[in-house]
């Protein structure tokens, strides 16, 4: 079935923060503006595929093309989409001017170890409210659509 996806798409300018734009003003940086709503455009594709996480040869995470969301170009698959058995808490946080704190996993597959490798927000700011709970990757951990 053909599904149908909304993605954000963060937009940048070549004028540089604090640079006159073209009404004079001063620019905001691209955080500021997404924070403010003025950054991001959405449109719908069509989509069959099933976005998908790998590491070291094991699925560890799926969804459909819906259930995913797109920040900074990373991809965000919902709790539920996750391979759980594969997931550690890890004690390791990092903090986002727009999206706040930054919880991690770490990521165990076969008896090997990936420190850190996925995160989400448990309790993000508004501007990032659609990512609640939602988990990306880094770290070797192969993202596909």
């Amino acid at each position: 079935p053909d599904m149908h996806r909304i993605r954000t798409v963060v937009v940048r300018s070549s004028v540089p923060p604090g640079a006159p734009n073209r009404t004079g003003s001063p620019r905001r940086t691209w955080q500021q503006q997404l924070a403010a709503g003025l950054q991001t455009r959405r449109y719908q594709t069509k989509s069959n595929k099933m976005p998908k996480a790998e590491w070291n040869g094991v699925v560890i995470a799926e969804a459909s093309a819906d259930q995913v969301q797109h920040v900074e170009g990373n991809v965000y698959f919902p709790p539920s989409a996750i391979k759980k058995e594969y997931f550690q808490a890890s004690s390791h946080t990092s903090v986002c001017g727009w999206k706040g704190l930054c919880n991690y996993y770490t990521v165990e597959v076969n008896g090997k170890k990936n420190e850190n490798a996925a995160w989400y927000y448990a309790t993000p700011k508004d501007a990032a409210k659609n990512i609640a709970g939602h988990v990306a990757f880094w770290k070797g951990v192969k993202v596909t659509e």
